[in-house]
């Protein structure tokens, strides 16, 4: 985490630079650790699973199932809202902009 600055020291060009280089610091250390946690999942979903009835699935097919087993037993929306967002039909907002514009090409002056 980036340190802050101590109360009545003046911010000048050295103390930016110094807030910046502990900023870039801190957020490179952050993105190493969301890359670690992506891939840590992605070996997880990937890594294939046996039940206790001896069926082998994948990590995300077992997380599939185990998402569909909730929903049905508890028919919470936001599992619904997962399961719907993940099979690839989540709703997309869109905004649609339509602009008219109109110019007059004739000069007045001339005509």
């Amino acid at each position: 985490m980036a340190k802050k600055m101590p109360e009545g020291r003046p911010f000048t060009t050295e103390t930016a630079k110094e807030c910046g280089h502990n900023g870039g610091k801190a957020s490179g250390e952050a993105k190493r650790k969301k890359k670690l946690l992506k891939d840590c999942l992605n070996e997880l979903l990937a890594s294939e699973i046996t039940d206790k009835n001896g069926v082998t699935r994948t990590g995300s097919e077992a997380a599939a199932v185990t998402l569909w087993r909730k929903f049905m037993k508890t028919g919470d929306p936001r599992i619904f809202e997962v399961i719907r967002d993940t099979a690839g039909e989540k709703p997309v907002d869109k905004v649609e902009q339509v602009t008219e514009i109109k110019v007059d090409w004739e000069d007045e002056n001339n005509d």
